[in-house]
C-alpha cells in the first residue's frame, strides 16, 4: 500500500507497529521514573530550612502525603510545576505524583517492572491507586502477589487482592471500612463537562458546548433502585409527549432527571430552589454572528438561541437580567478588594477558567488576585486584575511564579526555574517562543 512511508510490505508495516508500542511502553515508563527523581530533588522545606517564612503560615509551599505510609512526602508547588510541563491539570499532576511516589517508595516489585519496561505504567499506576490506604505490611503483600501476573490480570483482579490484603492485615479496619463506605456516597453536577468533540466516546456530545452537564452519583442500592423506577417512568410519561416523541430512550431518561427534580419543587411547596438563570450572552459576536448561536460564557456553552429560550420558559424559572460588560474597559477602584462587576470582568476574560497554564478550575469560583501586588503598588484595576484557583493563586504569591498580561486574556507566565509559558484567551497554552511573544 501507498503511505508516507512509501511501499511498505504488510509484515512491515506490522513491525513497525508493534515497535511503536515498544517506543510508547518506554517513553510512558520513563516519564514515571523522571516525575520520581524530580520530586525527589525537589522535597518539601521544613521548618528547620533557613528560608522558611513561619509568617507564611499555611499559604506557602507545603508538604504533601500523597501516597501510603511510609512514602516521602512531596512538595506542593513541586507539584503544580509539573502540571504544564506535562500538560496536565492539577487534580491529574497530583494522582501523577501519589501513584509514582507509591509505586517507587511501596511497592518495589512492581516498581522494578516499571524500570525493566516488562509492565506497562498505567497497569502499575492502577494497583499504586488501589494500595495507598494499606499499611506498610498489607502493600507489600500485595505488590509481591501482583508484580508476577501484573502483565496480563485486570482492575478487578487487583482489587480483589487488595481487598483480601486489607482483611487479612486490618481485619478491625476492613470491618470499619465497610461500614463508613456510605460516607462515600455522592452526586456530582459538573456544568464544566468535557465539549462536544471530547476525545472520551464515554462521554461524547455531553458537554457545555451543547449546553449539557455531566451527572455523576454512588448511592445505596436501594436509593439507586428507586430513583430508576422513577425516571423510567417519567421518560415513558415524556414519549407521549409530541415535544419529546422523536427523541431517543437516553435523552428522555436525561430529561426525566430534570423533570423529577422540578416535580419536587413543586409537590413540596418549596420555594426558594427556583432556577435562576445569570446568563452572559453574546449573540453578535464575532464569527456566531449570523450562525443562530450564542455563547454563554458564564456556562463555557455556545448552545442555539432556542435552548436559551428553552431554559428560560422552564416552569420555576427566574430571569434576570444582567447589564452588559465591557471586558475592553479599564474599571478602576479605590482600595483592595475589587467590585463585584471587577470580579464578573476578570471571569469572562479568563475564558471561564484559572488563568494559571493547563488549570481547568472554574474561573467563576475562583480569586480574583492582583498581578502586581496590591501592598507593592498595585492598582485595582482590570488590567492588574485576573481570576487564580486557590491552589495556583498560592503559587504566585508564595511559590516564586510571576505573570503578566500584555492583552486581556493573555496572561504571561514564568516559573522560579525559568520556563515561561503564554496562556491564551481561550484558555489554551503554549511554552513561550520569540515567534509567540512577537503575536502576544
Amino acid at each position: 500500500m501507498e503511505s508516507r512511508l512509501g511501499t511498505t510490505p504488510t509484515h512491515d508495516l506490522l513491525a513497525s507497529l508493534a515497535q511503536t508500542r515498544v517506543d510508547e511502553v518506554r517513553a510512558a515508563n520513563d516519564r514515571l521514573v523522571l516525575v520520581a527523581s524530580y520530586l525527589l530533588e525537589r522535597p518539601p522545606r521544613s521548618s528547620d530550612d533557613v528560608a522558611y517564612d513561619r509568617d507564611a503560615g499555611l499559604f506557602e509551599d507545603r508538604a504533601l502525603s500523597l501516597a501510603g505510609e511510609g512514602a516521602a512526602e512531596v512538595s506542593e508547588f513541586a507539584v503544580m510545576e509539573l502540571g504544564p510541563v506535562l500538560g496536565m491539570p492539577l487534580g491529574s499532576v497530583r494522582r501523577l505524583a501519589g501513584d509514582v511516589m507509591e509505586l517507587a517508595q511501596r511497592l518495589p516489585r512492581v516498581w522494578a517492572r516499571i524500570l525493566d519496561y516488562s509492565v506497562e505504567g498505567w497497569r502499575a499506576r492502577q494497583v499504586a491507586e488501589l494500595t495507598k490506604k494499606l499499611s506498610p505490611e498489607a502493600a507489600g503483600w500485595v505488590d509481591a502477589q501482583v508484580a508476577p501476573i501484573l502483565h496480563k490480570r485486570g482492575r478487578v483482579t487487583i482489587s480483589r487482592l487488595v481487598e483480601k490484603a486489607f482483611a487479612m492485615f486490618d481485619p478491625e479496619g476492613a470491618a470499619l471500612a465497610a461500614e463508613e463506605k456510605a460516607e462515600q456516597f455522592r452526586v456530582d453536577v459538573d456544568l464544566n463537562a468535557p465539549t462536544l468533540f471530547d476525545e472520551d466516546p464515554g462521554r461524547l456530545g455531553d458537554g457545555p458546548a451543547t449546553g449539557h452537564a455531566h451527572v455523576d452519583a454512588t448511592m445505596d442500592l436501594v436509593d439507586a433502585a428507586d430513583l430508576e423506577n422513577a425516571v423510567a417512568a417519567i421518560a415513558r410519561e415524556l414519549s407521549s409527549d409530541d415535544r419529546f416523541a422523536g427523541w431517543s430512550v437516553g435523552r428522555r431518561r436525561a430529561k426525566a432527571l430534570g423533570e423529577l427534580a422540578r416535580r419536587y419543587a413543586a409537590d413540596a411547596g418549596v420555594t426558594d430552589t427556583a432556577r435562576v438563570l445569570h446568563l452572559y450572552c453574546h449573540v453578535d459576536q464575532g464569527d456566531l454572528r449570523g450562525t443562530g448561536l450564542v455563547s454563554v460564557d458564564n456556562f463555557g456553552a455556545i448552545v442555539p438561541i432556542e435552548r436559551v429560550d428553552e431554559w428560560a420558559l422552564t416552569p420555576g424559572t427566574v430571569v434576570r437580567p444582567v447589564k452588559v460588560i465591557d471586558l475592553n474597559a479599564e474599571i478602576t477602584r479605590d482600595g483592595y478588594a475589587p467590585s463585584a462587576t471587577q470580579h464578573e470582568q476578570a471571569a469572562l476574560i479568563a475564558g471561564g477558567t484559572c488563568v494559571y497554564p493547563g488549570c481547568t478550575r472554574s474561573a467563576w469560583l475562583a480569586d480574583t488576585e492582583h498581578l502586581e501586588a496590591y501592598d507593592d503598588g498595585g492598582q485595582t484595576a482590570s488590567s492588574n486584575l485576573a481570576k487564580t484557583c486557590r491552589s495556583h493563586h498560592r503559587l504566585k504569591t508564595f511559590g516564586g511564579w510571576t505573570y503578566t498580561q500584555p492583552t486581556p486574556g493573555t496572561f504571561v507566565w514564568r516559573s522560579p526555574l525559568g520556563f515561561e509559558y503564554v496562556r491564551f484567551p481561550d484558555g489554551t497554552y503554549e511554552p513561550l517562543t520569540d515567534q509567540v511573544a512577537r503575536a502576544c
